[in-house]
Parts: C-alpha cells; sequence; structure tokens
C-alpha cells in the first residue's frame, strides 16, 4: 500500500470517528480501541522468521520469537529468498544447487559449489540479485533461485 492511499484512508477513517462523536454514536471507549486498532495494524510482521508478534520500542520493532530487532523506516522492502524460502542476507553463506553456464568460462558453476560472505542488490528484473565472488571464476552476479543457504 502507497503512503499516500494509507494516509488518505487514514484520514477518512478519523473524519469518520469525529462526525461519529458529533453525533453521541461511540463512546470514548469505542475510539480508544479504534486507535489501538489502527497502531496494532501499522506494526511489521518479523523481517527474519516472519511472525506476527512483533512489538515496538522507540523507533525500533522487536521480535520476541527470534529476537531480531530492526528500525522498519531504514529497512528495503525487498526480501531476497533462496530456493528452498529461506531469507537471505549480507554476508550469508550459500551453496549452488545446480550447474550454471557462465559466460567466458568453459567450465561453469559446478553444483554444491560454496559461495561465502554474498552481497545482495535490488534488480528491476529480479535476476542476478546476488554480487559474489567465486574462486577460479572471479566476481560474478547469480540469481538467488540456485543458491541455498548454509
Amino acid at each position: 500500500m502507497r503512503l499516500v492511499d494509507f494516509l488518505k484512508d487514514f484520514l477518512l477513517g478519523i473524519m469518520k470517528l469525529i462526525k461519529a462523536i458529533l453525533n453521541d454514536k461511540m463512546s470514548l471507549q469505542s475510539i480508544t480501541l479504534v486507535i489501538f486498532i489502527k497502531e496494532i495494524c501499522m506494526i511489521p510482521n518479523c523481517i527474519r522468521c516472519n511472525s506476527e508478534y512483533t512489538y515496538q520500542d522507540g523507533d525500533f520493532v522487536i521480535c520476541p520469537e527470534c529476537s531480531h530487532e530492526w528500525n522498519p523506516s531504514l529497512v528495503s522492502e525487498h526480501v531476497w529468498k533462496d530456493a528452498n524460502g529461506n531469507i537471505l542476507s549480507d554476508g550469508d553463506s550459500v551453496t549452488v544447487i545446480k550447474q550454471l553456464k557462465v559466460k567466458g568460462s568453459s567450465s561453469g558453476i559446478k553444483q554444491g559449489t560454496k559461495i561465502k560472505n554474498i552481497k545482495l542488490k535490488e534488480t528491476i528484473d529480479g535476476l542476478h540479485d546476488i554480487d559474489c565472488k567465486i574462486d577460479g571464476i572471479g566476481r560474478i552476479e547469480i540469481s538467488s533461485k540456485y543458491v541455498r543457504k548454509l
């Protein structure tokens, strides 16, 4: 949901609340409950384990299940996942799940090749979203759908 759409919906909701208050259709407890529900809906799920039991502490959101803390305003919305659906992050070690052909190389990348210290990047088409260095080949970009997290 875009920020403009969210703000529009939020302001329309506030206008309806004010109109209901002026018409004595809602009590103060109902208004408090609606505002509380709105605040809960704005807290995102955990970006590491996707738990819905997150809570906010100042600027940070904290997950009680995996103890991960992050600032939602600094986090990219894109989540990289490997072939098994595990979430990848910068610095992870991965292994290649199938043999890949490489332009300019006679051998390519063999299945089971371990890659250390990957760098993730956002791409428009979603291909070649991992930047890494492989022994014998050098710097290369590969797709996250061909790797598995170690």
